[in-house]
């Protein structure tokens, strides 16, 4: 029904899922229109073309979503660290795969996670502010194998 409403070939499921950012900005030109998904209120924060039913982890995806996601200093941030050096950070994470993910668990991920080679999972702790700014160009967004999301850090 969803899909459908939307004008879409199909709906997936992404979630449940749990913000890792501290907090986000969102910039539009305009009012943004609101449609009933299955008894819920929504509108459009960010649109993801896909060019499978089945996307890959650990390939990054454009997002138009113009936002600022901001993490504060001194949390603990989670980060995809990718064979050619590019850094993606935790935006998210989800249940969907693995239900016992939760907030105390996530430093100790990369044990779940199997990774590409030459890529790795870090946590650090923010000495200043992190902003990830998507406001002009898209956002380059990738999930790992457990469909827990990553921005690309400018």
């Amino acid at each position: 029904m969803a899909a459908t409403q939307r004008g879409a070939s199909v709906a997936l499921r992404n979630g449940p899922r749990f913000r890792a950012v501290d907090t986000i900005t969102k910039y539009s030109a305009g009012h943004l229109p609101t449609a009933d998904l299955g008894g819920i209120a929504m509108h459009p924060d960010a649109v993801l073309q896909l060019g499978s039913l089945d996307p890959q982890p650990y390939a990054a995806h454009a997002v138009e979503r113009n936002t600022v996601f901001g993490y504060r200093a001194g949390r603990q941030i989670y980060e995809l660290r990718a064979a050619d050096g590019s850094v993606s950070v935790m935006q998210s994470w989800s249940q969907q795969d693995d239900p016992t993910i939760d907030a105390q668990s996530l430093a100790g991920l990369g044990a779940k996670l199997d990774l590409p080679g030459g890529w790795s999972f870090d946590t650090r702790i923010l000495a200043s502010p992190l902003r990830i700014v998507t406001t002009a160009t898209p956002a380059l967004v990738l999930q790992d194998g457990l469909g827990n999301s990553y921005s690309k850090e400018s």
